[in-house]
């Protein structure tokens, strides 16, 4: 009969809207399948070269770039946007550190308690350096873990709103962590 340790603790989340930049990493088999194809036979269709250098896949018509040669490796193709997010952020925990736990494109413009921002000198202490996986919720009810490179905060509002969850997880000799639960 195997040992089974159940671990629990509170952590606290707190959600900001946020105008910054947000650079990912998103699944492109059809960017893939298109870099492999120059390097085999090369293509013809000049709007398509057109398109692969624009985004830095290709040096020349016939050569990958280091980005290009990434992507055909992997498959994800790093874009950047900029826009007004909600997120979630686990703030100076002890274990998890300041780190963004749920992120939500929002639509439109400035939330209505946009009561404090910070514009120039100071930037807000919510930049996220990657890789790492943050689940996304792009508004229809299905959450997406993005690999997330980089987040730049511009602005930020006042805190929104503050929850605190209950994390329970068991662990065992033969697992690194199993039957993890949020409530």
């Amino acid at each position: 009969m195997g040992m089974k340790i159940s671990l629990e603790r509170t952590v606290t989340l707190i959600r900001y809207s946020i105008l910054g930049s947000l650079r990912v990493r998103e699944e492109r088999p059809d960017i893939k399948t298109l870099l492999e194809q120059v390097e085999r036979t090369g293509i013809r269709n000049d709007r398509l070269l057109s398109y692969l250098k624009k985004i830095k896949l290709l040096k020349d018509g016939t050569s990958l770039s280091h980005e290009g040669e990434r992507v055909r490796e992997t498959g994800t193709v790093s874009s950047l946007e900029r826009g007004l997010y909600s997120i979630w952020y686990v703030e100076e925990d002890p274990l998890l550190g300041t780190r963004p736990m749920l992120m939500h494109r929002c639509e439109g413009g400035k939330p209505a308690n946009w009561t404090h921002h910070k514009k120039g000198g100071e930037k807000p202490s919510f930049e996220v350096q990657g890789p790492v996986g943050i689940p996304f919720n792009d508004g229809n009810k299905k959450i997406n873990t993005y690999e997330v490179e980089r987040f730049t905060p511009e602005a930020l509002s006042a805190p929104e709103q503050r929850v605190e969850l209950k994390l329970t997880w068991a662990v065992s000799p033969m697992d690194q962590a199993s039957d993890i639960t949020i409530k």
